[in-house]
């Protein structure tokens, strides 16, 4: 057989292959629609879990093309595996970012607000006697105040139990 001949027939064979691959790409199309379907419904973390696993895939056979001593059944498994896990943490830290932020800033607040409300019990165990009622009723409310911020605020996970002594003003005073 000829030059001609032989690339006559690899030519035919590549166009065969064309056309077969072309009608398979409907097919793929279809499959995929279907997956995405399925995967609209699913959470944001299995989301980010399988296409780090493709991304896992996709790297596994990379290498394994360019350094043909790595078994791809096995790089691809512990690849596809740890690609999973990457892309479920990495959702999952972008969407903690926030809400540790929040949770930090709450123990700050927390624990500022706390300590202004022991300095106002201070400073009413400190008045004198013949201090102005005024100014100790002035002092209650400012506590009261502080101690329902408090109770808004909440105990933040991490911090300890309000433990805040909630005394009885004197008689004729407000309550707190």
């Amino acid at each position: 057989m000829s030059d001609e001949g032989r690339r006559h027939l690899l030519e035919q064979r590549a166009l065969e292959q064309l056309s077969t691959d072309n009608g398979r790409v409907p097919r793929v199309f279809s499959t995929v629609l279907a997956g995405s379907r399925a995967l609209s419904g699913q959470s944001s973390t299995i989301v980010s879990g399988v296409a780090g696993g493709f991304a896992g895939l996709s790297a596994a056979y990379l290498l394994t093309s360019f350094v043909t001593a790595l078994s791809f059944p096995i790089l691809g498994l512990l690849r596809s595996g740890l690609g999973t896990a990457a892309g479920m943490l990495a959702f999952r830290r972008s969407a903690t970012m926030g809400a540790e932020t929040q949770a930090a800033q709450a123990q700050i607040a927390f624990s500022e607000n706390e300590r202004i409300a022991k300095a106002i019990l201070v400073r009413i165990e400190n008045l004198p006697p013949s201090a102005p009622p005024q100014l100790r009723d002035e002092l209650w409310n400012d506590y009261r105040m502080v101690t329902r911020e408090l109770a808004i605020l909440g105990a933040p996970v991490t911090s300890k139990q309000l433990t805040l002594p909630f005394p009885t003003p004197p008689p004729g005073g407000p309550t707190p």
